[in-house]
């Protein structure tokens, strides 16, 4: 944002609003980009739009007031930030002088935005003000220049002036203004004699300040400058060493250039001689194969005559690849020469056309030829250009869905022979329009790219057409198709000795005399025509042809034969695997992945072999897919791909496929990978189908168990009824026993001391057989799982309770018991509960250390509280230690116990979140330790 306006000139506003209206500045001030001091600062600048703003808001606040910008200019006068202008303006007399102050003052120290023109028509003075264009308007700002206009003939005795506008437009106003009679000198005089004694001092200390900012502003900028100068030290030693490293990397990268030309020069005689090194043994395979299928030897199967055919055909294209690459290190070696004569290019074409013409049909595609009218001859290698419009015509067969079409159109313009080739496929991307021409570059690189090829033909068409001073073109949309146009240019003026070949004949010489001589053994005597290998190769240029996608293979060995899935996009490589497949199994082949994954989920194979790169989906996704549907999880597949690296491999490894093969491969290497894996998946079902049964039979045997396991707790049950009833036969004895000689003591009449005392002594017989009866059914009840209510409760304390009752059976067993318990032990539990623990474990130590020794200690750990009982009795059998809390599980003879007590323990410690320990030696005594959560 560019700063316009002086803060000066805020103080016009500013003193009016405050001096005038006495209206504080808080409210106008806020939500501005400069803050309140910074725009009451004399000197500083700010924006034209907050200047604008602060006009409209004062307007706003005063809008009963329609001269209001008109008065603050007529109080401009008196403000003391006017006070140099009076100086200045005092310097003269004249009143006109002080117009011509302002006039130059006002753009440079005011409003830089602004120009002010003056213009003197007689008594009346003129004076247009302009605010640079694009400002927004702001009509109170002519409103105080106005003012300001009337008011400075008072600078100098004079009466005010009489000032109208006329406006121009928003920005711009004429400010007509008409000066009032002379007034005499004396009054002049006092009035300039007065200004300089009232306002001198303050313009000089003005004046002062401003100086003293400025030898402030210029220490600064000798500090600034001696710390550029120090910078520029500095950069330029860091210059001078980046210069060097420069220098260094420089000789670096032109060492590593002449490596690299060594390189490529390698590399082109690599291809060059690689190339011609293929080109014999392809003939004599060619040779041999063509023999074969003339049928010189004899005659030929069926089966035969369709191998040997493939070869053929897959041959021949490996030949054309060998000579482009053979032509492309040409290219690069700068040794291609061309063989310039004379052609019709429009006959030239029109013979391509014818011969290509077939294999179009073939793949449903209207090849049609366009040639308006006879073209001039132009000066061409006609073998050259014949692989620039076969390579062309190759890609538009190749790209063009079947029922499109292609036009070729061969014209002329001005210095140019026109061949454009037009279909109606699938167009290339906007970004790949100029990458199309590089090497090994394909629209497609991906692994499911519905066309193959290695990317350099069209590099070498562009190559071949520049030889030929041409240029070649493309113009394609996406899903309307594409148009290449050759330019040939006419006359003779690029036939250049640099490109132009001068032998007119070959002459065999002998091989690598010469690079650009040919060799002694010559493919053209196996392929006479050139061409024929070419449109060969246009045949082949859409894989699958019009075959069906999923087709059968070749007759099986038999109905129960393991079914494969052949997956393969290439029909040569489609049949030749079903053909070495028939005769161990059953064969259906697809033509891409999407046709193989239908295939597999409805004829459910055996095995399904499938190659890496095919269009629609690739072969690792056809494998993902195999591996998610539930259908087709378990069918083994086996990749077969080109591609040797270690990553390939592991990305199809990783997806689930069961093996990997590289091609090329041998047929029995396959049958056996092929073969092992279709057992080795026969024997996982099989063992998935034995363990189905053993899963039965362990469900079986768990229900057996299960019947046991009843069995054995009505048995127990049964135990327990017996026990009980044992248990309770003799108390109940004693109770009747008891009862009946009470009643026949007291039977007599009034009873005696004596038999009353012997009534006693019968009374506490029933009493121990009614405790004894009592603690058989609180146990029970206890064992069936009836809880109570918890609360806090001291496990030292009832320790403490438990001994005192259990005091008479202390001095019963002759037992010494020792207690080392360290404080209080708070646990959340039912008193209850736990003190019919405390009494089970002690009363256990008390019978099996009788006349010894029971220790009980306490104490906490790990957040635990625990109480110990220890006995120095015979122990606890190793066999029986694991039993002890089972249900109904004793030691003790019929009638001396339920088996209950150990288990109930155990079943309310567990269900407070605590446990029983329990160890021991048989012949050391047993130990039980208490475990609850501490609060």
């Amino acid at each position: 944002m560019e700063r316009e306006v002086n803060t000066l000139a805020l103080s016009l506003l500013f003193g009016y609003v405050e001096r005038q209206r006495k209206t504080p500045l808080g409210e106008l001030l806020a939500g501005l980009r400069y803050g309140e001091a910074e725009l009451r600062a004399t000197g500083g600048w700010i924006d034209w739009g907050t200047y604008a703003e602060l006009e409209r808001r004062i307007r706003a606040r005063f809008p009963d007031e329609p001269d209001l910008f008109l008065h603050a200019g007529r109080s401009a006068i008196d403000l003391e930030a006017f006070g140099f202008v009076r100086v200045m303006a005092s310097l003269v007399f004249d009143v006109r002088s002080v117009y011509r102050v302002v006039q130059r003052a006002t753009p440079s120290f005011l409003f830089r935005c602004l120009t002010i023109e003056r213009r003197d028509v007689g008594d009346v003075m003129e004076l247009t003000y302009r605010l640079r264009p694009g400002l927004a308007p702001v009509p109170g700002f002519f409103d105080i220049v106005q003012g300001i206009l009337e008011q400075l003939p008072l600078l100098v005795g004079d009466e005010r002036a009489a000032v109208t506008q006329r406006p121009l437009d928003p920005l711009a106003v004429t400010f007509v203004v008409r000066l009032a009679p002379g007034v005499g000198v004396l009054r002049r005089v006092r009035t300039v004699a007065g200004n300089w004694l009232h306002w001198y001092p303050r313009a000089m200390s003005e004046l002062e300040e401003t100086n003293k900012r400025l030898q402030e502003q210029y220490g600064q900028l000798e500090r600034a400058y001696r710390e550029i100068s120090e910078y520029r030290t500095r950069l330029e030693a860091m210059v001078d060493e980046r210069t060097s490293q420069l220098s260094r990397a420089n000789r670096s990268l032109e060492q590593s250039v002449s490596r690299l030309e060594a390189l490529d020069k390698a590399k082109s005689e690599l291809f060059a001689n690689v190339s011609h090194e293929l080109r014999t043994p392809l003939t004599m395979i060619l040779g041999p194969v063509t023999t074969l299928l003339d049928g010189v030897v004899g005659p030929l199967g069926a089966r035969q005559r369709e191998l040997l055919g493939a070869a053929y055909e897959n041959s021949r294209r490996l030949l054309r690849q060998v000579n482009n690459l053979l032509d492309m290190a040409k290219l690069e070696a700068g040794q291609m020469r061309l063989r310039f004569r004379p052609a019709r290019v429009d006959e030239l074409v029109g013979s391509l056309v014818a011969s290509a013409r077939g294999a179009a049909e073939a793949h449903g595609i209207a090849l049609e030829l366009e040639s308006p009218s006879a073209v001039e001859p132009v000066q061409v290698d006609p073998e050259q250009i014949e692989k620039v419009v076969l390579n062309i015509v190759g890609n538009a067969i190749k790209f063009t869905p079947r029922g499109g079409r292609i036009r070729v159109r061969v014209d002329e313009t001005t210095g140019f022979v026109r061949v454009a080739v037009a279909d109606s496929g699938e167009g290339i991307p906007p970004e790949q329009r100029e990458r199309i021409f590089e090497r090994f570059t394909q629209v497609d690189g991906s692994a499911t790219r519905r066309h193959g090829g290695t990317g350099i033909g069209l590099a070498l068409v562009r190559e071949i057409v520049a030889l030929h001073a041409g240029h070649i073109d493309v113009e394609s949309e996406l899903g309307k198709g594409s148009t290449f146009t050759v330019w040939l240019p006419k006359g003779t003026a690029h036939v250049t000795d640099d490109v132009a070949d001068r032998r007119t004949k070959d002459v065999d010489v002998g091989v690598k005399r010469r690079a650009t001589d040919q060799e002694l053994v010559r493919v053209e005597e196996v392929l006479a025509d050139v061409r024929a290998l070419h449109v060969a190769d246009v045949g082949a240029a859409v894989p699958g042809g019009p075959a069906e996608d999923v087709e059968a293979g070749p007759e099986g060995p038999g109905p129960d034969a393991p079914l494969v899935l052949v997956v393969e996009d290439d029909p040569d490589v489609r049949r030749y695997l079903s053909f070495a497949l028939a005769g161990r199994f059953r064969v259906v082949a697809a033509a891409d992945g999407l046709k193989g994954l239908a295939a597999a989920l409805e004829s459910s194979p055996d095995a399904v072999v499938s190659d890496v790169m095919m269009p629609g989906i690739d072969g690792i996704e056809l494998v993902r897919r195999l591996r998610a549907d539930a259908r087709s999880r378990a069918v083994p597949v086996l990749l077969v791909t080109a591609r040797a690296e270690p990553e390939a491999r592991l990305r199809g490894l990783e997806a689930g496929a069961d093996d990997y093969l590289l091609k090329p491969f041998s047929t029995r290497e396959l049958l056996t990978r092929l073969t092992n894996l279709i057992r080795l998946r026969a024997f996982e079902r099989d063992l998935a189908r034995r363990n189905d049964e053993l899963e039965l039979a362990l469900r079986n045997l768990r229900h057996a168990q299960s019947s046991l396991v009843a069995q054995a707790r009505m048995a127990s049950l049964g135990q327990l009824v017996a026990g009980v009833a044992h248990e309770l036969n003799n108390p109940a004895n004693f109770l009747c026993g008891a009862t009946f000689a009470i009643e026949e003591k007291l039977a007599g009449g009034e009873p005696t001391a004596q038999a009353l005392a012997e009534v006693r002594k019968l009374a506490g017989v029933a009493r121990v057989g009614g405790e004894r009866v009592a603690d058989i059914v609180e146990s029970l009840r206890r064992f069936s799982g009836r809880g109570r209510p918890r609360g806090p409760t001291d496990l030292a304390e009832g320790v403490r309770v438990t001994l005192a009752l259990l005091e008479p059976r202390v001095r019963e067993s002759k037992a010494r018991v020792e207690v080392e318990l360290a404080g209080p032990l708070i646990v959340v539990a039912n008193a209850g509960e736990i003190h019919q623990v405390l009494m089970n474990l002690l009363t256990n130590a008390l019978q099996a250390a009788a006349g010894g020794t029971v220790r009980v200690r306490g104490g906490r750990e790990n957040g635990d509280a625990w109480i110990g009982v220890e006995d120095d009795g015979p122990g606890i059998a190793a066999e029986v230690l694991p039993h002890i809390f089972e249900p109904f599980f004793t030691t003790r003879d019929p009638g001396q116990g339920t088996g209950l007590g150990l288990s109930i323990s155990d079943s309310i410690a567990r269900a407070h979140g605590g446990r029983i320990e329990a160890r021991s030696e048989p012949g050391r005594g047993a130990a039980f330790r208490l475990v609850l959560p501490a609060v």
